[in-house]
């Protein structure tokens, strides 16, 4: 859940060093909005320096390209590439999933067994892979590290081509890539669900990001000048990638159906030298390591929270639904059935799945692209509407998760299994999150100053610009249509209930409000604001 990008120029190219840095700095700058908590490159300096060197930090990708560290490793590798050696580099903008960014070997690219790879999904099953292959040792948090460490142990038992094969065959979620390897002159870029997407000229240039508006913009704006070229923008279709072989430009899609070594690829043995730039002003880690947390501690916060189960268990109950008395504008008829209850019995008629596919059959695309965006938050009802618009409506949606740093590891990895078995790419908006959490402290112990329970959705208001970044996305992408997914459950009037608003059972949709209870709900947040 990440950005990964990167460049390569076939040897004796004879594009321009600020052209160069140009496109490397428009590829970073523009996958940093999918994740902000560290960075990383890898430059494969083949003639120049005999190395694969690799500059990663805690800190965003913008910042580590304006450090004097990676502006020396960038002019180093222009200096083979002047030379007319070939030129390429990976890059990754990271958001944090398995294993802390304050611990260098958790953030990518990762290094291991004569691999580097940069990675964008989760691996949800990676654990028991380290269980059940034996003869691979782990190292680091991370659950990328797995990839590597399969792919050189499979590699020494069969082909490069069948190697990554069976790697791709055992790992489960969503897997976005790219890699080198120390003894392969080549890339290598793969994704299993369509996020990932490239552009080039078909004789000496090859650009990759995560998401298609990147290089349409990179296309716009740098390469249209060099005319004599027809720039090509190739979306990846699930489970296929390419090898590039660095040094001819031949590039073999992956997989193919022959099981031989990929024509043309040049043996060699490269030294992998990696530089680490620590922030100093990193803040505490982003994933919270439950083992260290000590039953000591535990105990004490068990201490501060009232057990007062007595009271609970004379509260009176909904006989049907069980909400207690306590629940806002709750009333109870003689059978002591609430009236949230019985006004459920009284819901308009559902328009009908007929309906819903005449609305939307006409926003199908007949060349297959993305023809519908569903927000995907990692819950049930987005994974249904993802699942039945994919599976039973034959459209192709593109799936967008907003990220604003209370997205649980639980809902990420959700995501991750679903748009690797759809075969749907999974556009990624990451926050700041160290800033958003900073915030929702701010905000709780604002309330715990004057605490009011029609107050605490104000903890969640960091969730709201998932409307603001559907928007962007569907400018970007050229898409009209957007389909969200939810549910009569989601009717929490309790919520506006607990700051003095009656729930209307009659209304027309969810959230919907009538004025008065618009003018009812601004004067109580209005009021407790400035308290």
């Amino acid at each position: 859940m990440c950005g990964i990008f990167g460049l390569s120029l076939r040897r004796e190219s004879n594009y321009s060093e600020n052209f160069i840095r140009d496109v490397c700095h428009h590829l970073s700058h523009f996958s940093e909005s999918r994740g902000k908590d560290s960075s990383g490159f890898a430059f494969f300096n083949v003639e120049s320096y005999n190395k694969i060197e690799i500059i990663k930090s805690d800190m965003r990708v913008t910042k580590l390209i304006n450090s004097s560290d990676y502006q020396k490793l960038f002019s180093d590798s222009m200096v083979g590439y002047t030379n007319q050696s070939p030129f390429s580099f990976i890059g990754h903008s990271r958001l944090v999933t398995n294993g802390s960014q304050l611990k260098s070997d958790n953030n990518q690219p990762i290094v291991k067994d004569g691999i580097v790879s940069i990675h964008n999904g989760i691996i949800i099953n990676h654990e028991s892979l380290w269980k059940t292959n034996n003869s691979i040792k782990r190292s680091f948090t991370i659950d990328t590290e797995i990839v590597n460490s399969l792919l050189n142990h499979f590699k020494n038992e069969m082909d490069y081509s069948s190697a990554l094969s069976r790697v791709f065959d055992e790992v489960n979620g969503t897997v976005s890539l790219a890699l080198y390897t120390n003894d392969l002159n080549q890339l290598t870029v793969y994704t299993n669900n369509g996020s990932l997407h490239n552009i080039t000229n078909g004789k000496d240039f090859f650009a990759f990001a995560s998401e298609r508006y990147t290089l349409q913009i990179l296309r716009d704006k740098y390469l249209s000048k060099y005319k004599k070229y027809n720039w090509r923008i190739h979306s990846f279709k699930p489970n296929t990638g390419i090898i590039l072989d660095l040094e001819n430009f031949h590039k073999n899609a992956f997989p193919n159906l022959s099981s031989k070594e990929p024509s043309g690829l040049e043996k060699c043995k490269l030294k992998l030298k990696v530089k680490v730039i620590n922030n100093k002003f990193s803040k505490l880690p982003l994933i919270l390591d439950i083992n260290s947390v000590s039953s000591i501690t535990e105990s004490h916060r068990k201490s501060l929270l009232e057990y007062n189960l007595d009271s609970i268990k004379k509260l009176k109950r909904c006989s049907q639904c069980i909400l207690p008395e306590t629940f806002p504008y709750i009333e109870y008829d003689s059978n002591s059935i609430c009236n949230y209850c019985n006004s459920s019995n009284h819901k308009k008629k559902v328009r009908g799945l007929d309906e819903l596919r005449s609305k939307v059959i006409r926003y199908k695309k007949s060349d297959n692209s993305p023809d519908c965006i569903v927000p995907l938050s990692g819950g049930r009802d987005s994974t249904f509407a993802l699942h039945y618009l994919k599976r039973h409506l034959g459209l192709n949606p593109l799936a967008f998760t907003y990220d604003w740093g209370m997205v649980t590891d639980l809902a990420r990895r959700n995501i991750s299994r679903v748009c690797s078995k759809l075969g749907v790419e999974n556009i990624i908006v990451a926050a700041d999150i160290h800033e958003k959490r900073r915030y929702i402290r701010k905000n709780v112990n604002a309330w715990l100053r004057r605490p009011s329970l029609g107050m605490v959705p104000l903890f969640m208001a960091g969730d709201k610009q998932f409307f603001y970044y559907t928007q962007k996305i569907k400018e970007q992408t050229g898409i009209s249509l957007n389909i969200w997914g939810i549910n009569d459950l989601e009717n929490t009037d309790f919520k506006s209930g607990f700051a003095g608003v009656q729930p209307n059972f009659s209304k027309e949709n969810i959230y919907s409000l009538s004025t008065n209870q618009k003018i009812k709900l601004l004067r109580y947040l209005g009021i407790n604001i400035l308290k």
